[in-house]
């Protein structure tokens, strides 16, 4: 029976450690990518959006 819960116990670690690792390398890697490109994308529509309205003289003071 020692023996048998030794196997049990090492299965159970390795079936956590794979959807651990299956976890880390595709949902949060490809989460992690899909919010830094939508982060640039932002950026680059502020930055668009100062250029356009820092010269507005009806609103001086606005930014976005």
């Amino acid at each position: 029976t020692i023996n048998n819960n030794i196997n049990q116990y090492a299965i159970f670690l390795f079936i956590i450690f794979a959807i651990i690792h299956c976890y880390h390398t595709y949902i949060f890697f490809h989460n992690f990518k899909k919010l830094k490109e939508h982060g640039i994308e932002i950026i680059q529509l502020i930055k668009k959006n100062v250029n356009k309205q820092s010269f507005n003289k009806n609103y001086p003071n606005t930014y976005l």
